[in-house]
């Protein structure tokens, strides 16, 4: 009878301690979000230029981190591009989008252009899940509240160019 509770004990015991072959670590909520690389956007995000321009479309971003500040650039293909900057507080995110449209074609009714209407300013927020998956809300300077949300994920660079 000793022997069996020894054996049960003995089973229970390694059932319950961490396994050699598994080297996966959780992930650690704690540690700083790691943003250095290529971000697709998951769905369409709107902005507007003051003159209401829009600008609609799946943005690729290329961010840049060193330490808590976030720099680089985001691009709508056949909408337009633009530097971001920003900051990183721990998992939380933050950036600001200086976005330029791409130009009208010439020979359209719009080829002249008003300048306010060539520029959109946006502002992004969101926080790093444990999934690696960027998301928050977002707002354009001509829209109201934050209303928008965006979802991101890290992915291999987007070649294209913004405006082709």
């Amino acid at each position: 009878m000793r022997r069996l509770i020894l054996c049960v004990g003995a089973v229970l015991y390694a059932g319950s301690a961490p396994s050699r072959a598994d080297n996966s670590k959780p992930v650690d909520a704690t540690q700083p979000a790691e943003l250095t690389g290529s971000w697709n956007m998951q769905h369409p995000v709107v902005l507007r230029s003051p003159d209401g321009r829009p600008a609609a479309g799946v943005p690729v971003c290329q961010f840049q981190q060193a330490g808590t500040q976030l720099n680089g650039a985001c691009k709508i293909t056949d909408g337009g591009e633009g530097p971001i900057t920003g900051t990183i507080d721990g998992r939380h995110v933050e950036w600001h989008w200086k976005f330029t449209f791409c130009l009208y074609p010439s020979g359209t009714r719009h080829s002249a252009q008003l300048y306010s209407d060539q520029f959109a300013d946006a502002t992004f927020r969101g926080d790093l899940d444990d999934n690696n998956v960027l998301a928050g809300d977002y707002r354009s300077s001509m829209q109201v509240g934050w209303t928008r949300v965006f979802f991101a994920k890290r992915e291999p660079p987007d070649s294209r160019p913004a405006c082709y």
